[in-house]
C-alpha cells in the first residue's frame, strides 16, 4: 500500500485515469479559487467600510477645523478693525461681521462635535469649546468698553486679557488639530 501525504493513503488517486485526475485538480483548485475570492470580497466590504469611516471621521472634520481656524483668524481681524473703525457705519459692518462670525464656529462646532470618535479628541473639543465662550464673553466685554467710548481700555483689553484668551482658544485649535492628524494617520 502506497502512503502519500502525511501518512494518508493516496493509492486510489494513483489509479485514476488521467481525465478524472485532471478534474478533481480543477475541482479543488476551483474551490481553492473560490475561497480565496469569498476572503476577497469580504475584505473589501472591510476596505469599504473603513474607507467611509476615515472620510466621514477624519477627513470632513479637517476641512471643518480649517473652516473653524478662518472664522477665529477673520474675528481676530474684524475685532482689530472694529478698533480702528472711524465712522459707526464702518464700525456697524465690523460688528455685523463678528456677528456672522461667531454664529459660523458655533454652527462648525456642532458640525465637528459630530465627527468625535476618542476620549481623548472629546477633551481636546471641550477645551477649545471653553475657549471659545471665553472669547466670545471677552469680545462683548471689548465691545461694550468700545461702545461706551472707552477706546483706550478697549486698546488695553484688546492688548492684554483678550489676547491672551486668544492665544489660548488658538494653541486649543492647534492640539485639536493634531491630534485629529494623529488619529487619521492610526486609522490609515
Amino acid at each position: 500500500m502506497s502512503r502519500g501525504w502525511g501518512g494518508f493513503n493516496v493509492t486510489w488517486f494513483y489509479n485514476l485515469k488521467i481525465a478524472r485526475k485532471l478534474l478533481i485538480s480543477f475541482l479543488l483548485l476551483a474551490v481553492v479559487a473560490g475561497g480565496i475570492g469569498y476572503v476577497g470580497v469580504t475584505q473589501i466590504s472591510h476596505v469599504a467600510t473603513a474607507d467611509v469611516h476615515m472620510y466621514e471621521k477624519m477627513t470632513v472634520p479637517l476641512a471643518i477645523l480649517a473652516d473653524m481656524n478662518k472664522a477665529f483668524s477673520d474675528i481676530r481681524v474684524a475685532t482689530r478693525d472694529l478698533m480702528l473703525s472711524r465712522t459707526s457705519g464702518e464700525a456697524q459692518s465690523y460688528h455685523d461681521a463678528l456677528t456672522q462670525l461667531e454664529q459660523d464656529i458655533q454652527t462648525f462646532l456642532g458640525a465637528y462635535e459630530e465627527t468625535l470618535v476618542s476620549q481623548q479628541e472629546r477633551d481636546a473639543f471641550q477645551e477649545f469649546s471653553k475657549g471659545v465662550d471665553a472669547y466670545s464673553v471677552d469680545l462683548q466685554h471689548f465691545m461694550q468698553l468700545l461702545s461706551s467710548g472707552n477706546r483706550q481700555g478697549a486698546m488695553d483689553y484688546l492688548r492684554g486679557d483678550f489676547l491672551a484668551q486668544a492665544k489660548v482658544s488658538s494653541d486649543a485649535l492647534a492640539r485639536l488639530r493634531d491630534l485629529k492628524v494623529e488619529l487619521a494617520r492610526d486609522t490609515s
